[in-house]
């Protein structure tokens, strides 16, 4: 790929001739690097990518990405202010940015991002979307499943898969978006269809410091840079906050809080409970505990809030329909003593992380 097009939409500030440059891989990790590999000088919290540009030349880089110049090497170098963005950037550019041919869903929060991404992937694919899912278990382009690396991948490999779900036939898109992934800014060049916030609790504090500084990155993620739309769960503290300050269209959901999509009537039935939304659409939560039922149902408005905003799509009116999912048990999601379960192709319960 000519480096001119690579770099579309990327801010250099000192270049090379792109013109004549040739890229044909992207790496990070100097011991990588094939010969034709831009090799991209990223600076991380433990060490600096400019360090390893003479081992990544001596492997065969045709060129280095940096924020600096680099003294030792001889290969051009295309110097940015912003390499993490711009390598994000040229990742979606090198696989023709495939989020573009997808609609895409983010979804993100401490608590129920699995549960909620696989809800889209399976109701999409269930009335005849097909849906690929990028999660913490496994990567699912709607007919095969892969073992997962990270929650969120790697902008190079978040995008591969995308690609491979366009190739694949699929033409939206489920994912998981870390608070690790919005801080490195893994998703820097997709612009979600629909951005979702499940819940803010204590996690992740050896990495962010303080709850404070962990909820402002999640909230940092829904912005019109990042989300079209967003899906906020109104009985969460910082998912009020994120509701108050808005800045793209935004539909609530909740139990306890006024809401755009809430549970209207909770009813015992026999030994069990039952609860239904607001137009009378039915989910059966018999059996569970109050633990259990709340996450369940929580989840299940959370995913009928995506539907209301799909507007235009035909999932929008699979998840409004009265028939085949919503008045009979979850066949997906099972959970004993306050604990989420998926139940895999083979019917075996799989706990999700905490």
């Amino acid at each position: 790929m000519k480096a001119k097009s690579l770099f579309t939409g990327v801010r250099i500030m000192c270049e090379s001739d792109l013109d004549s440059l040739e890229i044909k891989d992207i790496c990070l990790n100097s011991g990588d690097v094939r010969s034709g590999c831009l090799f991209v000088a990223m600076k991380g919290r433990k060490s600096d990518g400019r360090a390893f540009a003479a081992a990544a030349e001596a492997e065969g880089a045709c060129a280095v990405l940096t924020d600096k110049k680099i003294d030792g090497i001889t290969v051009p170098q295309i110097i940015t202010s912003d390499v993490r963005g711009a390598y994000a950037e040229i990742c979606g550019n090198f696989f023709s940015n495939p989020a573009r041919k997808l609609k895409t869903v983010g979804v993100t929060g401490t608590n129920g991002k699995s549960t909620v991404a696989y809800l889209v992937h399976e109701l999409a694919c269930a009335c005849g979307i097909r849906c690929g899912l990028i999660g913490t278990m496994y990567v699912h382009d709607g007919e095969r499943r892969t073992p997962a690396t990270l929650t969120t991948p790697d902008p190079y490999e978040l995008n591969s898969i995308l690609a491979s779900f366009v190739k694949s036939g699929c033409v939206a898109a489920a994912m998981e978006v870390s608070a690790h992934a919005i801080y490195w800014r893994k998703t820097e060049n997709i612009l979600f269809d629909l951005g979702v916030f499940t819940n803010l609790t204590q996690d992740h504090l050896d990495f962010f410091g303080d709850m404070r500084s962990y909820a402002e990155v999640k909230k940092s993620f829904f912005t019109p840079e990042h989300v079209k739309k967003a899906v906020i769960n109104s009985d969460d503290e910082c998912g009020v906050e994120l509701i108050n300050r808005a800045s793209v269209p935004a539909i609530t959901y909740g139990l306890y809080n006024p809401a755009d999509v809430f549970a209207g009537k909770v009813c015992w039935t026999g030994d069990g409970r039952s609860v239904n939304s607001a137009n009378g659409d039915g989910l059966d939560i018999n059996g569970l505990d109050v633990k259990a039922a709340k996450a369940k149902t929580i989840d299940w408005l959370a995913a009928r809030g995506i539907g209301r905003k799909m507007t235009n799509y035909k999932l929008r009116d699979w998840l409004f329909s009265r028939q085949r999912y919503w008045g009979e048990p979850f066949p997906v999601i099972v959970m004993e003593d306050g604990s989420i379960r998926l139940v895999d192709e083979n019917d075996l319960p799989v706990t999700l992380p905490e």
